[in-house]
């Protein structure tokens, strides 16, 4: 789990919803990381929103925070870290105010 999303996590803030990548370990068949992401889909704020990136055997979903230690228990998982890309709004506003 990366450092930033533990910081999350300390923050208890157990309803929060969170951009996840999850990657998975590379013995992983595409049928074995399907039927991971299927479960995940279970955990997941918006189960038609999971999406398995079966090329680099990463899967992106949003959770709740309370959630992402069940989903890091699971052995399918290498590596769970936090989407943390700016809103486009913040990067619309940051645009005006270096051109204004």
């Amino acid at each position: 789990m990366s450092e930033k999303l533990q910081a999350v996590l300390d923050a208890n803030d157990n309803v929060r919803e969170l951009n996840l990548h999850i990657m998975l370990k590379n013995d992983l068949s595409r049928e074995s990381a399907a039927a991971f992401a299927e479960d995940l889909s279970k955990l997941a704020t918006d189960e038609k929103a999971v999406e398995v990136l079966s090329g680099s055997g990463i899967i992106l979903l949003s959770a709740t925070a309370d959630t992402v230690q069940k989903i890091a228990d699971r052995p399918e998982v290498l590596w769970i870290d936090i989407d943390s890309s700016a809103p486009l709004e913040n990067l619309l506003d940051a645009r005006a105010e270096k051109s204004g």
